[in-house]
């Protein structure tokens, strides 16, 4: 979760919780895996871990079991990144270049002595199952041609003939591009991560997967000696800024084609659009936790999903608006993964769960998500969990007064539910849809009197005990939430979502009794029966704040 997340959710916030949702609650046994435990012990740190790269620490820990291995993303504040104040002319001699949002400009590589802004960066480990010999991906800089290295490139493909892979001779990847939320390859040769741009609007902590911004697509393989480049979002932006390279947003002035897909009926969220040609779809700037499925599909390619960021505006919970994209992961003649049947810009709702074309905003009052994030892949890898709006599709700065109907059915949430669709588009699932039998949560007290929305459940994790199928969900609903007070009351438990009607819902973790966190699942090893967790102190500052890995043993479970 994002400071831009925290701080939106923190000014759109009507929400006071006043009691804990009924049901008994049974937390279950956790341990550390990778990070700090309570008494200070560093737990798993790899042997060549520097004292100056601050504590040992994980998160996004993603579990591969064809070679019962981990792959986390891991914070070093020892490879830092730094900024400058961008130019305020644009040196074509256009003028002044128009972006407020970016008054800084982020640099991969050597940092300068005149630069505004330095952070740490996150990079990649792997280990065993257990957290146990982990070792980097990311840490030093990347040279084709040294060491073995190979950096190649491979545009992605709407079709399912993968493009040809060209070999960037003698291209650099940098230690301080981030690179974040791993995804595995069900064989567990391949990873795909997030990784930052090398010149981007902005600063350095937002440009990750966390946050959806400045981010592009990779394969890296299990060495870390082949680095293939999946997406390039800035080889198509057509529409934008060269001082801060981004995008043009849609209500620039810069933009030829202007905010052509709000309407006054229908503003949000297509005037948040990044700027695009006349009938164009708005631009992506980055990617939100691209992640894989378990299983290969019938054809030998893999599903992928991820977030596309295609706008910017600080009402969103998001930051700015997000479609969802899919895609398949082959691999090309020469062995190199690549991206085919690529899908941009899609924006699913209950009455049409494949969303393709929604973002153009047919009839002028189409209603779609602000945002789509992709969590996890069931183990057959026929559905997808993605946190998203698309349930309400929030109306940023405006009273709420009235329960939005869809297709005649009233959808009682707000903010962020869980979604399940499956992967051929054809059906749409609430999973944390307010149930007074088995998911049940207090009133929440808003400036309108509306009852029984949901606030924030997101990170997901499907879990398979035996013949029992779960999923695993973070949530607020336990929370006594004050938007007055919101870094110390907001906090997110880990539950465990049973199918069937109604679909029950247990809180399995209790970590909030003295000092508040998000703690949320990741992934899930059903040998083991263990599903990983992770844990950031909730209301730490940063973009992608540092966290733990945890276990839990569901063993004893069904």
């Amino acid at each position: 979760m994002s400071e831009i997340r925290r701080t939106i959710l923190c000014v759109l916030g009507a929400v006071a919780w006043a009691a804990a949702p009924a049901g008994a609650v049974e937390p279950l046994p956790s341990a550390v895996l990778v990070g700090v435990d309570e008494s200070g012990a560093a737990i798993n740190p790899p042997a060549d871990w520097p004292a100056e790269a601050g504590p040992w620490n994980g998160k996004a820990a993603r579990y591969n079991e064809a070679t019962d291995a981990l792959a986390f993303e891991t914070f070093r504040a020892d490879i830092r990144g730094a900024s400058r104040l961008r130019a305020t002319l644009d040196p074509s001699g256009t003028g002044a270049a128009s972006h407020k949002f970016a008054p800084l400009v982020y640099e991969a590589g050597p940092v300068r002595p005149a630069s505004m802004e330095s952070d740490g960066t996150t990079v990649l480990y792997v280990s065993d199952g257990e957290g146990k010999g982990a070792r980097c991906i990311g840490c030093a800089d990347i040279v084709d041609g040294v060491d073995g290295a190979q950096i190649w490139k491979v545009a992605p493909s709407t079709d399912g003939t993968p493009a040809i892979p060209v070999r960037l001779e003698g291209a650099r990847l940098h230690a301080n591009q981030s690179k974040d939320h791993p995804a595995w390859t069900p064989d567990g040769k391949w990873l795909t991560a997030a990784v930052e741009m090398p010149v981007h609007a902005g600063i350095h902590r937002i440009g990750a997967g966390e946050i959806g911004m400045f981010t592009d697509i990779y394969a890296v393989s299990v060495d870390g000696k082949i680095w293939v480049q999946l997406t390039d979002w800035q080889a198509t932006w057509s529409h934008a800024d060269k001082v801060s390279p981004m995008p043009y947003q849609s209500d620039d002035p810069l933009c030829p084609t202007g905010r052509q897909y709000a309407t006054a009926k229908r503003p949000e969220p297509y005037a948040g659009y990044h700027c695009s040609a006349a009938g164009a779809p708005p631009q992506t700037s980055g990617v939100m936790r691209p992640t894989l499925a378990r299983t290969a599909l019938a054809n030998g390619n893999v599903a992928l999903a991820w977030g596309s960021r295609v706008g910017l505006d600080l009402r969103y919970s998001w930051g700015g608006v997000q479609h969802l994209a899919t895609a398949e992961l082959a691999f090309a003649p020469s062995g190199l993964p690549a991206i085919v049947h690529m899908r941009n810009n899609l924006a699913p709702t209950p009455a049409d769960p494949d969303g393709g074309g929604l973002w153009a905003n047919p009839g002028g009052d189409t209603l779609i998500g602000a945002g789509y994030e992709p969590w996890d892949f069931t183990f057959d890898g026929t559905k997808l969990a993605f946190a998203t709006d698309v349930f309400l599709s929030h109306k940023p700065g405006v009273t709420l007064d009235r329960l939005p109907e869809i297709d005649g059915k009233v959808y009682s949430q707000i903010y962020v539910d869980v979604a399940e669709r499956s992967v051929d588009g054809m059906s749409l699932v609430d999973l944390t849809l307010y149930d007074p039998e088995g998911y049940a949560y207090p009133d929440q007290k808003t400036f309108a009197p509306i009852a029984k929305y949901g606030f924030f459940e997101e990170p997901t994790a499907y879990v398979e005990l035996g013949p029992n199928a779960y999923a695993a969900i973070a949530s607020s609903a336990s929370a006594d939430y004050d938007q007055t007070r919101y870094h110390k009351t907001f906090f997110l438990e880990t539950w465990l979502f049973g199918s069937g009607s109604p679909r029950s819902a247990r809180r399995i973790t209790d970590f909030n009794a003295a000092a508040f966190t998000w703690t949320y699942p990741t992934s899930f090893d059903r040998r083991a029966r263990r599903l990983y967790l992770t844990q950031v102190p909730a209301g730490q500052g940063g973009g992608n704040p540092p966290g733990k890995v945890l276990a839990i043993d569901l063993s004893a479970e069904h």
